[in-house]
Parts: structure tokens; sequence; C-alpha cells
């Protein structure tokens, strides 16, 4: 009796799954996905932007502002791509047949570093050879796709195997991945079509493509930043090649965060400055002095307040003096003699 190979086994299940799933959905709805995620990401980033706003950091203010302009033209783009992609009638697309749907499902294992066919959870899942974008190492990225969501919502997610995420943004994993979702570009087209046709090898090689490109004018993150440094202060990303430091406690420092020191001329962080209470000029802490009742003040104001007070001191202890030598209701004693009167005689 033939036996037949484990993979092929699970192969021919999965493609008449798949198969079946096509035949039986309207895969038009595949091809008129409206950019709902793109734009729940705007409505975020407008939030970041007026907190920002709100407490006055500038350099994060313009960050976030040029992120939202660019999600917007995204989101446009996206919109304008939908539009184009309306068919002219509802006419059913080319579906492949189950045996073209095998050879593809075959052909992944010997395209891509590793196949996994989950039939309990109606999971295709492949794995690319380590990206290199730049210099910049991303790791393998796995691709998973789940065969019943294709026609219906976003079937594919994209999952680093060993995230290298870019400086104050774990959400991002790929100059074109954020959130296990991926910007697929001038893609997006082709690789819907290659879902709803069941063209398998199609799709996961348009993927990959994708992974392995880079716009830096279409990135979440561009790779310039991507090993930036975030601001202690606002969060603002600087390139990891420029950057100030509080010369206090030596953490990374945007130039809108930095703050002199009016007495020793050093540039530090918010948490390592303080304003006098007395003449509310900002020093770093190791200037200010505190007082016996607490305050803190600059030099300059600790030395007038300790003059004052020496000099209200000085003035209780002359009126206490005078006090001692001419106690109050006293009267003076009567001389003897008058100016201009003679001594009696005896």
């Amino acid at each position: 009796m033939r036996t037949i190979d484990p993979l092929k086994h699970h192969a021919i299940r999965a493609a008449l799954r798949i198969h079946e799933h096509l035949a039986g959905t309207n895969c038009l709805s595949g091809l008129i996905q409206l950019p709902t995620h793109e734009w729940d990401h705007s409505a975020k980033l407008l939030q970041r932007l007026e907190l920002a706003l709100r407490r006055g950091w500038r350099a994060a203010s313009d960050s976030l502002l040029a992120d939202l302009e660019y999600s917007l033209r995204r989101l446009r783009s996206e919109c304008d791509t939908c539009l184009a992609n309306l068919p002219r009638s509802v006419a059913a697309n080319r579906l492949a047949p189950p045996g073209e749907i095998v050879a593809d499902i075959l052909a992944l294992d010997t395209d891509f570093d590793g196949l996994a066919i989950k039939l309990e959870e109606n999971l295709l899942q492949v794995q690319t050879y380590p990206i290199v974008l730049d210099d910049t190492a991303l790791g393998r990225f796995r691709i998973e796709l789940r065969w019943q969501l294709i026609g219906r919502e976003r079937a594919y997610e994209v999952i680093a195997e060993t995230p290298n995420t870019p400086e104050n943004d774990e959400e991002v994993t790929h100059p074109h991945v954020r959130d296990r979702l991926l910007c697929e570009g001038e893609g997006k087209a082709p690789i819907r079509h290659a879902l709803a046709e069941g063209r398998l090898l199609d799709f996961f090689t348009l993927v990959r493509q994708v992974l392995a490109s880079y716009n830096p004018g279409s990135a979440y993150v561009e790779l310039s930043r991507w090993n930036g440094v975030a601001c202690k202060d606002c969060g603002y990303v600087m390139p990891g090649d420029g950057y100030g430091i509080c010369d206090r406690c030596e953490d990374p420092l945007c130039s809108d965060c930095s703050v002199g020191c009016s007495r020793c001329d050093r540039y530090v962080c918010n948490g390592c400055s303080t304003s006098c209470e007395a003449c509310e000029r900002t020093l770093c802490e190791s200037c200010l002095q505190s007082t016996d009742s607490g305050h803190l003040l600059c030099p300059t104001c600790l030395e007038e307040t300790l003059e004052e007070s020496d000099e209200n001191l000085c003035s209780e202890e002359d009126a206490s003096s005078e006090a001692a030598v001419c106690p109050t209701g006293a009267a003076p004693a009567a001389d003897a003699l008058r100016v201009g009167e003679a001594p009696l005689p005896a």
C-alpha cells in the first residue's frame, strides 16, 4: 500500500478547505478593504499631539505633527487605491483549482525557511530568511495566513521572530510593519488579488518582497532613526549619533528640554533643575541651598536673606540694650544743682 508524504497529505487537506472557502465567499470584499487601521492610527497620533501641545513639548509636538501628516497622506492614498480597485462588475474572479493550491503549498516549503500547516487553526505559516535593510538587521519574520478570514478582514499578520524595534516604539518591528500589520504600499492590489484567487505562492512571495524592500517616504520609522535615542523629558527620538545629555544625570536630552543653570552654566533636564523660590531663576539642584525653614534659594538670594536676618537680629539686640540701660517708665535722677545756681552755704 502506497503511503502519502505527511506534508503532502496536509497540503491536500488544506487546499481543499481553502478552495471551498474561496468558492463560497464573495472575494470581492477582500479586494475592497477600507483602511480602518490607518484611520485608527491617525486618531491615536492626534490624541498624542494634543497631549504634547498641552504640556508644551515643542520638539515632540513637531515630530507628532509630521507623523500625523504622513499618516493622513497614507490614509488618503489607501482610499484612492480602494477606489481604483473597485471592479466594473461583480463577476467572479478566477479561482485556482485545488491542484494548483496544493502545488503552491508544497512550493512554499522550498522557497521559504520553514512551512507549517495547522489544519485545526485554519493556518498556513512560513518564515523568511533574516532580513537586513541598510545595514540594520531586522531578523526573521513569520507570515501567518488564516484562510477563513480571506474576503472578510485582514487575513494575515507579519510577526518578528526576534524583534529589533526602534527606540521608543515597540509596536514597529520593520519600517513597514506596525502592530503585526504590513504597510503593503504598491503591493496592496497584487497581494489582495493573489489571495482572492487562491494563488498562495504569489501571495507569500509578494509579502516577502515588501519586507525585503525599504521606502523612507512610507516608513513608520525611518532606518536613520531606528537606533536613535529618546529624550528623557519629552520622548522625542533623536539620532543616535547626535544628541545632548544632562550635565548632571547624563540622560539623553533634546535641545527644547534642556534647561540652562543660571549659576554654573550647565545644561540639565527638568528632573535636575529647580527654580529659586525668591527670584524664580532656574538652577540645577546642586546650585540651590536649603534654608532652615526648608526653602530652596540660590546663593545670591540666600546671602541676602542671611544679611537681612543679621540686620534684624542686630536691631533687636540694640533695642534690648537700650531697654536695659533705661527701663521703661523710670525717670532720670534730679541733679542737686541746676545750671546757674550756687551751692547754699552750710
